[in-house]
C-alpha cells in the first residue's frame, strides 16, 4: 500500500457515497456547497481522497500540490508515468491531450492497485 505525507488535508462533505474512495480523485460538487464527488469527465481534479466517507459525511481530501498521495489505478502504470484521472476517480497513464494530475512514484501491475503519486506534478 502507498505511503503518503499529507501536508494539507481538507474536509469536504461527501456529495456521493465515497466510503470506498480511498486513493480516488475528486472534484468540487457544483450542486452542493463545499462538497466533493467523483469527476463527471476526465480532467483536472480538486484532490485525492485520504479519508473516505459515505454520502453527506465528512471526507478528507488532500488538495496540496507536490504532495505524495495514494492513487488507485485503473490499469498497470510504470514508475515515472504522468497520470490522468478518469470519470471513476481512478488514475491511468495520460493519453494524448489529457490533463496530467500527477506522476507515479512507483509502478502498478494491475487495476485497483494503490500506488504513491506526486499530486500536481506534471514533469
Amino acid at each position: 500500500m502507498a505511503v503518503s505525507n499529507f501536508r494539507a488535508l481538507q474536509a469536504f462533505a461527501a456529495g456521493a457515497n465515497l466510503s470506498a474512495a480511498y486513493g480516488l480523485g475528486v472534484v468540487i460538487d457544483s450542486s452542493a456547497p463545499h462538497a466533493v464527488k467523483l469527476p463527471a469527465a476526465a480532467g483536472a481534479i480538486t484532490g485525492v481522497v485520504i479519508e473516505p466517507a459515505p454520502l453527506g459525511k465528512t471526507v478528507g481530501v488532500c488538495t496540496e500540490k507536490d504532495t505524495k498521495v495514494p492513487a488507485r489505478v485503473s490499469a498497470a502504470v510504470a514508475k515515472g508515468a504522468k497520470l490522468a484521472c478518469g470519470t471513476d476517480g481512478r488514475f491511468a497513464t495520460v493519453g494524448e491531450g489529457g490533463v496530467v494530475v500527477g506522476v507515479a512514484l512507483e509502478a502498478a501491475t494491475a487495476a485497483d492497485q494503490v500506488i504513491t503519486m506526486l499530486f500536481g506534478a506534471d514533469a
